[in-house]
C-alpha cells in the first residue's frame, strides 16, 4: 500500500515533510493512536527530533493516555497556558532580546534617543514596538471556540526511531 493510501486508510490527511519542523501542535486528538505516532513523528525525522503538544480537556486526557501508550509514546503532562503566562514569557523574551549591547553603527542613534527623550518614553515605545509585531496573546481555544484554559497540555519528545 502506498504512503499516501495508507494515511488514507488510518483517517490521516496527507501531511508533507517539512525540513526542520520541530513541533507539531494536535489541537484536536487524532482518532487512533496510529494517526498519533504519525503525526507525532513528523518531528523526528532524517535524525532529528522535536516535540509534539497534545491539548486535552479534563475528560480527554485518559484518551489521551491510552492512545500515546498504544502508540508507545509518553506524554508530559503540565497546565494549559493562561493569557498571564504567555503575556509574562513574552515580556522574558522582550527583554532578554533588549539585553544586547547597541553595535557599534547604532551608537549615534541611542545616543540621540537618550538625550531626546526619557528612559520611560524609550521603553514604552519599545514596549508597543514589540507587541506590533507579534500576535497578541489570547485564550487558547478550539477551532469549535471551546476555551481549554485550565486544563491540561500534554507533551510528547518525538525523534526517529
Amino acid at each position: 500500500m502506498s504512503n499516501s493510501a495508507n494515511e488514507r486508510s488510518l483517517g490521516i490527511e496527507a501531511l508533507v515533510d517539512l525540513p526542520g519542523l520541530d513541533l507539531v501542535l494536535h489541537a484536536e486528538l487524532p482518532g487512533s493512536a496510529e494517526a498519533l505516532l504519525h503525526r507525532s513523528g513528523r518531528t523526528g525525522r532524517a535524525g532529528q527530533s522535536g516535540f509534539a503538544v497534545l491539548v486535552v480537556t479534563h475528560s480527554e486526557r485518559r484518551r489521551a493516555e491510552a492512545l500515546a501508550a498504544r502508540a508507545g509514546l509518553t506524554i508530559a503532562w503540565m497546565p494549559a497556558p493562561d493569557y498571564a503566562d504567555v503575556a509574562s514569557r513574552d515580556l522574558e523574551r522582550m527583554l532578554a532580546e533588549a539585553e544586547a549591547e547597541p553595535a557599534p553603527e547604532e551608537a549615534a542613534e541611542v545616543a540621540r534617543l537618550l538625550a531626546a527623550l526619557a528612559p520611560e518614553r524609550i521603553a514604552a515605545a519599545y514596549r508597543r514596538l514589540w507587541a506590533s509585531l507579534r500576535p497578541a496573546p489570547k485564550a487558547f481555544t478550539r477551532p469549535s471556540g471551546e476555551s481549554l484554559e485550565g486544563h491540561g497540555v500534554g507533551v510528547v519528545r518525538a525523534a526517529r526511531r
